[in-house]
């Protein structure tokens, strides 16, 4: 086969180096390579990729493959999804302790309403349910514990106008089934009052005492255990004419023999001879206190050789020695809101007595 110039395709002799019509010179010439020969090597297959069919196909046109573990992750959605779950557990769990902080005392109302009794320790007084047979609402409920005093508040809530009627019912189912006695005096005939039972405390020294107070809405029932005498001393001390001093074998007058009638006696706090002293408060229940202590003082003083004094606190206090010369007594008195307290005070081994202990005042 001839060869040809380059340049200008002038025909070239097989051994020409350079053309004779231009001058240029001729490519060497090499014999052909020969093929190499390869082991036949995987080609991963590539995604094929095609033009969009024309417009007037009725093909849609053909999607690329793209490999399952290519695909993009949803990242903002399942960030969304976390900030929801917490902030909906934040919430719950302040609804929880919202809700938890209102049941708390709906819970306990409900349970007193249905409790057979008000337990104060060994104590277990009837409640209202079991007087009456029936659940009433409990609209309050407190318990408080200061001192040696035990205080338990259970306000109701009572339909219609049978507030009295329901407390008569309950006084009357603490003096029938319980061995309380009444402290106070009531009839029930009105729509708004207060009365107040009592009896002795399992736990020796301590006595109950029950106020019922009922108005319009309802009534309160009012517990108290405090450290006090027995009701059976009461009774005895509001028709006793005198009150013995235990200390010297003394007696002083009582009201009752002053007054020529017995007063109720509310609380009452005996505290026996210890060192030389010895206490008795009474706390008597009248509609007349200014006239009863009046009456009670002139007694004292023209009947009983007591003389009147005060004290640095400017109340007033009447005393005398004992008749056997050991012993002061002292009597003091203050009023309150339903009458009048007494306490009489012996106190032994005062020197040279009375006169003498009411100089050095």
């Amino acid at each position: 086969m001839g060869k040809f110039c380059a340049r200008c395709d002038a025909p070239l002799g097989d051994a020409a180096k350079f053309c004779a019509s231009c001058g240029a010179q001729t490519a060497p010439q090499q014999p052909p390579a020969e093929p190499v020969q390869h082991p036949p090597q995987y080609q991963p297959r590539q995604p094929q990729y095609q033009q969009p069919a024309p417009p007037y196909s009725n093909y849609p046109p053909p999607q690329p493959h793209v490999a399952p573990d290519a695909a993009p992750k949803p990242k903002k959605k399942r960030t969304c999804l976390i900030l929801l779950i917490i902030l909906g557990g934040f919430f719950l769990f302040i609804a929880l302790i919202i809700g938890g902080i209102a049941l708390v005392p709906y819970h306990s109302l409900n349970s007193a309403s249905g409790k057979d009794h008000y337990e104060l320790g060994k104590d277990q007084i009837p409640s209202v349910k079991l007087a009456l047979g029936e659940k009433r609402k409990v609209m309050g409920l407190k318990k408080s514990i200061v001192n040696l005093t035990t205080t338990y508040v259970v306000t109701y809530s009572v339909p219609g106008t049978a507030q009295n009627i329901e407390a008569r019912k309950y006084c009357a189912y603490l003096y029938e089934k319980d061995g309380f006695d009444s402290v106070t005096d009531s009839d029930f005939n009105d729509a708004t009052g207060k009365i107040t039972y009592a009896r002795n405390s399992a736990d020796a020294g301590y006595e109950l005492q029950v106020t019922i107070d009922y108005n319009e809405s309802g009534y309160t029932v009012t517990v108290v255990k405090e450290p006090g005498s027995t009701q059976k001393e009461r009774k005895h001390l509001e028709n006793a004419d005198y009150y013995y001093d235990e200390i010297d074998g003394d007696r002083v007058p009582s009201i009752k023999l002053a007054l020529g009638e017995k007063r109720k006696i509310g609380f009452l706090k005996y505290i026996p001879p210890y060192f030389g002293y010895f206490n008795l408060e009474m706390e008597f229940k009248s509609d007349t206190p200014n006239e009863d202590i009046s009456a009670y003082e002139a007694y004292l003083e023209e009947k009983d050789g007591f003389c009147r004094m005060k004290s640095p606190s400017g109340n007033a206090y009447f005393g005398r020695d004992t008749k056997k010369g050991n012993c002061v007594v002292f009597l003091s008195h203050k009023y309150n809101a339903e009458g009048y307290a007494i306490t009489l005070e012996i106190i032994k081994g005062k020197g040279d007595g009375f006169a003498k202990f009411v100089e050095g005042l």
